[in-house]
């Protein structure tokens, strides 16, 4: 007696990915290292030297810690800005609201 039995129409490996990541909750993982990679890279060097955190917590929120008052003045000026540049860069809304701290 076979443990696995074969599908007619088999699932691509993209959609079998997509299952396992819905069924095993990882989703907002995988969305927190985008977003800190996104960080990083749109933000460049100067940003990612005083940056001294960062969390993406529930419901879209991106919490950042930084070592510098000015560069804090500087972008919270540009926080709607700033979202939409992340969000560019991971492809969907996962950021919808940037607290500097």
């Amino acid at each position: 007696m076979a443990r696995y039995q074969r599908k007619d129409d088999p699932t691509s490996l993209g959609e079998a990915i997509k299952a396992y990541i819905r069924v095993h909750n990882m989703q907002g993982k995988l969305d927190a290292v985008d977003v800190t990679k996104a960080w990083e890279e749109t933000g460049g060097p100067a940003v990612v030297k005083i940056t001294r955190s960062m969390h993406l917590a529930s419901e879209g929120r991106f919490f950042v810690t930084l070592d510098s008052g000015p560069f804090k003045e500087h972008l919270a000026l540009r926080k709607t800005e700033i979202v939409t540049e992340l969000n560019a860069y991971v492809g969907r809304r996962v950021v919808r609201e940037l607290i500097i701290r």
